[in-house]
């Protein structure tokens, strides 16, 4: 569903949270409603002003209960650096509205002493959340960029999407515990149902938008002057094994060493994403020209 568009960019509402917004409405919490959709949207209002500030080219965003997607024209993966800095932007505005709000409590009137408390409880929970090591939540983000360096960023989009996992299946194990014991809500469970199928999602996807981005061209191609990440592969290697160490935001070099340890040529990343494209994931990159 699409409320409209914010300095360019298109705003749509995940199905999820139209639900919650409904179950809200008709349990009568229509200042719940007000504040919560409020932060969510301040929450992505720092995502796009950070984006802008990137000259990065986002194009949508979906806003989720505890946040938002958002989507870059280039494809899903950004230089690293960047994408840290556009991840953290949305809970820096959670984190500015908490501590605004904890210095204006002292003069707050009585009257406005519940819509203070939900505003203060549901900023808490989207920095909690979203700053947790879970994909696509701004936390798992930041931590991909931190591991693309080392791992690339198909090695590090598995690593983390495998924490993730994990992650998720201890909070739904808390979730039942806590109901089971009248311990917690039914709140809990469902954030965490909707954190798997949203884990579900990014998993379904994250190859795909990686390829895309390679055969799109569009970032490296413009640039008249950019970073290099040189790898050293052996001939015998296909060329699926290769592309998990590219680093967005680079131009990839991979040197071929042939059996004997000498330098059989040298590929870069568009050769070998053409030939995926052409001959498929196992082909070989001595046979790649």
């Amino acid at each position: 569903m699409t409320l409209g568009q914010l300095a360019g960019v298109k705003i749509k509402i995940s199905p999820l949270f139209f639900i919650l917004l409904i179950i809200a409405a008709v349990n009568a919490e229509l200042v719940l409603i007000t504040v919560f959709f409020s932060l969510v949207l301040a929450h992505e209002m720092g995502h796009i002003l950070m984006a802008l500030h990137l000259n990065l080219n986002l194009y949508e965003i979906e806003l989720l209960p505890l946040g938002g997607t958002i989507r870059i024209a280039s494809g899903s993966e950004i230089e690293p650096n960047k994408e840290i800095k556009l991840a953290i932007a949305g809970p820096i505005v959670n984190i500015m509205l908490l501590a605004f709000a904890i210095l204006l409590s002292s003069i707050i009137p009585i009257e406005m002493h519940q819509v203070a408390e939900l505003f203060v409880k549901g900023n808490i929970l989207l920095i909690f959340f979203n700053l947790l090591p879970i994909l696509p939540l701004d936390g798992g983000r930041i931590y991909r960029a931190l591991l693309v360096r080392n791992r690339g960023f198909i090695n590090a989009t598995k690593y983390i999407l495998l924490v993730s996992l994990i992650m998720i299946c201890f909070l739904l194990l808390l979730s039942i515990v806590g109901i089971i014991y009248q311990l917690a809500s039914w709140s809990l469970l469902y954030l965490s149902g909707f954190l798997l199928y949203n884990f579900i999602m990014e998993y379904r996807t994250y190859r795909l938008h990686f390829m895309k981005h390679y055969l799109a061209g569009e970032s490296q191609s413009r640039k008249k002057v950019w970073q290099t990440n040189t790898l050293t592969a052996d001939y015998n290697m296909a060329a699926k094994d290769v592309i998990k160490q590219f680093v967005p935001g680079k131009y990839n070099i991979v040197i071929v060493i042939d059996n004997r340890g000498r330098v059989a040529g040298r590929l870069t990343e568009r050769q070998i994403i053409k030939a995926i494209h052409q001959s498929g994931p196992a082909v070989k990159i001595k046979n790649i020209e």
